[in-house]
């Protein structure tokens, strides 16, 4: 025996030293800088892939070929090409300009104000001629200061002839008007200018906005050819009887008084040249994506090389400043996303495998878009192929895997990294981000994974509404529309296409992103929900741990509603919690059903049993990688105790120890502590659900206490220090808990026993016979049973178990009738073969069914009836066969009716309270049983 106990301590030392959680590597200094220098590669690593995927590709003998060459390859537009060819343009402006006609100005009154000045002129002679000797100098002087003229006394008397002044006044103003006629410019030079500008004419402005067309400038003279014309004109008009003197004289005064008539606007010409350049606009070479420009073993015209010189220009072969440009184009995409990851999405961005995924997908993404970019040249069908891309694929899986908000960014950093590849096509772009975004928004409640296929219809229905407006929107007419319907058509097949495409790929990524990421999606829990296997297991050779992980489940979820926490993770967590006690049921309370079983830790020593008790942790754990259940699952098994004490079993040490050895760690759960709220909330679940089993009936208020003490013990126990629960939190939870173990532990009436059933019917039997109560206990049984042989016998009857009906009523102003409504539940049971079958029946107002009818059927809103099933399926509802006499009692369910509800239901109707109370309690009692509503 001493030997045994020897090896069993061996045992637990080595089992406990194996089960100590070693160092973990994985925080080491060295792996952590692993780590980031693998995000940085793989960062690095996809924006390359990215850099050459959009980065336009051009054959290198696009740069060698020149004009007359003969090409060897065909050459393609990588994309859409739009740039001004340079030479067109300046051979365009030049002839705009040449047709722009030159302005001139011309001064008015130019005759009038000669005419006056020779007039004056004449006058001056006149009386110069009438002063004195004396004055005659001065005045003289002064006539040559104001009219710029230098004139003898001989000229001023020649002037002041009356003969020359007639010949003057009648001839040279006509002179001057023959010459004005034509127009004067200011110099040789101007005049060759203006024959230079006016080779198609001129334009003389007369006004600020007025202008005089003159087709022609002959005539038009410089001021120097027209004094020599003036000079020549007076010598042919006037007689050859004038002296030579008077005709020089006269020459001379003329030609001083003549003035240009023309002036060069060169502002208003230079606004008529700009204006009509702006009309004429620039020469644009336009080459579509997927255009051949050369084919291949065809020779190079000029019209081929002005292309493939825009084909250089906008895409120049390994320019140094092209690469910069382009690469910045990438990362600074990325860098945002990878910016946004960091401060919005940290866990996931502490992921390296988080991050290699998020880069696979988009490097997915952008691939297919260069797909879609080839595409067109294939033909006109395939003109509108980038409406197809499935950037979807990103939006619906982060949304399923992460979150919406980091799908609608990234989905936005895809738009702008596909944009070469759609040739900078706003509408395309436009189009599949607003597709996009409907999906993204769609993706909700989703339990299955063809529920995708929901996003993919908005997809589609996003895609193709917004293509149409984009497409009616720069239409004219209706006309212009219909002749554009093939091409209609064809953006229509694609944006179909692309929601296929998106919700496909996403269905068949989706279970590959959870494994390889280790994220465990609501989908995936309702899947692990529904793989029964470990629970049947659980429910055949642990029923108490199956029983008591329901119970908890219950519990965790309504607890999870009221923080705002996962429902759906609580409830699936704690229904695998404790599935390691599979491998030793029996030494688990609440499986121990015989003595023995009961009797089982009364053999071990205290360090024995908690080692058992502890295991239960590390079994569930291998149980859990076995089945390859969700990483998230094995958190809740490793979890849920996390380092609480085994009180009962470290009490037991202390009494067995004399030596003071006994140390409180030993006697620990190894966590570790709950790590995130759900964890926190099925370990206060499975305390209270434990803790439970052994309450006597409490108050409302009671129950509240124990519930916060145990809450208060785990907070006191610093079982919370690693999760995020506040205060607050842990209040909700304690109400919650409160609540739901309430209407858990609501009280039934006892079953009869068959003997209790059997010795009552006797009774009966005997006051039938005439004998009272009181003299029928003292009759001994042997007599009673001669005295009935000695009558004739009863008829046959059935002996049937009752059922047991619990009536309750919150509604103070309602009152039930249990009579009738006992009556009537019978009736509908025994009509429906379930005799014994327990049934609870509660009263309430429509506050309480509409808290029920959210906690259960999240249904915010109170209705009529509800019914809560506690059989695990309907199939497992006792029921008595045709042939059978009776059966035992089981639990069938509970019904909740709403008073105010029926109230009002009756009033529609036209039928009392009490009518309608019938129709909801058989409608109930049918729910239980199976029964829809048609049958």
């Amino acid at each position: 025996m001493r030997n045994l106990l020897k090896k069993l301590r061996k045992k637990f030392r080595s089992k406990k030293r194996e089960s100590v959680p070693k160092r973990d590597w994985r925080r080491s200094r060295f792996w952590i800088v692993l780590c980031q220098i693998g995000k940085v590669s793989v960062l690095a690593l996809l924006v390359l892939g990215t850099y050459f995927l959009i980065r336009p590709t051009t054959p290198y003998q696009a740069y060698r070929l020149q004009a007359g060459d003969v090409s060897s390859v065909e050459i393609l537009a990588p994309m859409d090409i739009e740039i001004t060819d340079e030479q067109e343009t300046q051979k365009k402006q030049e002839e705009a300009r040449s047709r722009v006609l030159p302005v001139y100005i011309e001064s008015p009154n130019v005759l009038q104000r000669g005419t006056e000045q020779l007039e004056e002129l004449l006058n001056m002679a006149d009386a110069w001629l009438q002063q004195s000797t004396e004055d005659q100098p001065r005045l003289l002087k002064h006539f040559q200061e104001s009219l710029g003229l230098v004139l003898s006394e001989t000229d001023m008397l020649k002037l002041s002839n009356d003969a020359h002044q007639r010949d003057i006044r009648e001839e040279l103003p006509s002179l001057f008007e023959a010459l004005y006629k034509d127009g004067i410019v200011e110099s040789d030079e101007d005049l060759r200018s203006l024959q230079q500008r006016a080779r198609n004419g001129l334009r003389i402005k007369v006004g600020a906005n007025e202008y005089r067309l003159r087709v022609s400038f002959s005539g038009i003279r410089s001021l120097e050819q027209a004094r020599d014309d003036l000079a020549q004109l007076i010598k042919d008009r006037f007689p050859a009887r004038r002296d030579s003197g008077f005709l020089d004289l006269l020459t001379s005064v003329a030609v001083s008084l003549l003035e240009p008539t023309l002036r060069y606007d060169v502002q208003d010409t230079q606004r008529q040249v700009e204006q009509r350049l702006r009309q004429v606009g620039e020469a644009v070479i336009r080459i579509r994506q997927g255009e051949r420009i050369v084919s291949s073993h065809e020779q190079v015209t000029e019209e081929v090389m002005k292309k493939l010189e825009a084909l250089k220009k906008a895409y120049p072969s390994f320019g140094l400043i092209n690469s910069v440009g382009w690469l910045m184009l990438v990362l600074i995409p990325y860098a945002a996303g990878a910016a946004y990851v960091y401060k919005f999405a940290p866990n996931f961005w502490q992921s390296g495998s988080a991050l290699t995924s998020m880069a696979l997908l988009s490097f997915i993404t952008v691939a297919l878009a260069r797909v879609a970019s080839i595409l067109p040249r294939l033909g006109d069908a395939f003109s509108q192929s980038a409406l197809a891309v499935p950037i979807g694929i990103s939006g619906i899986l982060l949304t399923v895997l992460v979150n919406g908000q980091l799908a609608l960014f990234w989905t936005s950093v895809l738009c702008v990294l596909i944009a070469p590849l759609l040739g900078w096509d706003m509408r395309e772009i436009a189009t599949l981000y607003v597709g996009t975004t409907f999906g993204i928004l769609s993706v909700s409640g989703v339990t299955k994974r063809t529920d995708l296929y929901k996003a993919g219809f908005w997809i589609a229905f996003g895609c193709l509404t917004t293509f149409l407006a984009v497409t009616i929107s720069g239409k004219a007419s209706l006309s212009e529309l219909l002749t554009s319907s093939r091409l209609t058509v064809f953006g229509i097949v694609p944006c179909l296409l692309n929601g296929l495409i998106s919700a496909t790929l996403a269905i068949a990524l989706l279970p590959v992103y959870e494994d390889w990421l280790g994220i465990t999606t609501d989908i995936k829990l309702l899947e692990v929900q529904m793989k029964t296997g470990i629970l049947k297991e659980l429910a055949q050779k642990a029923p108490g741990t199956y029983q008591h992980s329901v119970n908890v489940s219950m519990l965790a979820e309504a607890a999870a509603e009221a923080i705002g926490a996962n429902a759906l993770l609580a409830r699936v967590g704690a229904l695998y919690h404790d599935i390691g006690k599979i491998a030793k049921a029996s030494y688990f309370s609440e499986n121990q059903f015989a003595e023995a079983d009961r009797k089982k830790h009364s053999k071990l020593s205290a360090n024995m049993s908690c080692f058992i008790i502890r295991n239960h942790i590390k079994d569930g754990q291998d149980l859990a990688r076995k089945q390859k259940l969700p990483r998230i699952i094995t958190d809740f098994i490793s979890q849920h105790h996390g380092t609480t004490l085994l009180t009962y079993f470290y009490d037991q040490a202390l009494d067995e120890d004399d030596k003071g050895s006994v140390q409180e760690e030993s006697y620990r759960y190894y966590g570790p502590r709950p790590q995130f709220k759900e964890s926190a909330i099925v370990m206060l679940a499975d305390s209270v659900e434990a803790a439970s089993r052994s309450l006597p009936s409490l108050s409302e208020g009671e129950l509240k206490q124990f519930v916060r003490k145990i809450v208060n013990d785990k907070f006191m126990d610093d079982q919370f220090d690693e999760c995020d629960l506040t205060m607050h939190d842990l209040h909700l939870l304690s109400e919650s808990f409160a609540k739901s173990l309430n209407s858990l532990m609501h009280r039934r009436v006892r079953y009869p026993t068959p003997e209790e059933i059997a010795e009552k019917e006797r009774f009966r039997q005997i006051e039938m016979m005439g004998m009272q109560s009181e003299e029928a206990a003292r009759v001994p049984r042997a007599e009673v049973e001669q005295e009935l042989q000695t009558q004739e016998p009863p008829e046959p009857q059935t002996v049937s178990v009752g059922p047991s009906i619990d009536i309750r009523s919150e509604v103070e102003s309602f009152t039930p009738q249990s009579a009738e409504i006992r009556k009537q539940i019978i009736q509908v049971l025994q009509q429906h073969g379930c005799p014994g079958s327990e049934v609870s029946v509660l009263f309430a107002d429509n506050d309480r069914i509409r808290e029920l009818n959210f906690q259960y059927r999240q249904i915010d809103a109170p209705t009529n009836v509800l019914s809560f099933l506690q059989q695990e399926s309907r199939e497992d509802i006792p029921r008595i066969e045709e042939g059978e006499e009776g059966m035992p009692p089981s639990v069938l369910g509970d019904i909740v009716i709403s008073v105010q509800r029926a109230e009002e239901e009756a009033q529609e109707m036209g039928k009392t309270l009490e009518e309608r109370i019938q129709d909801l309690l058989v409608h109930g009692l049918e729910h239980l049983l199976g029964i829809h509503h048609e049958e």
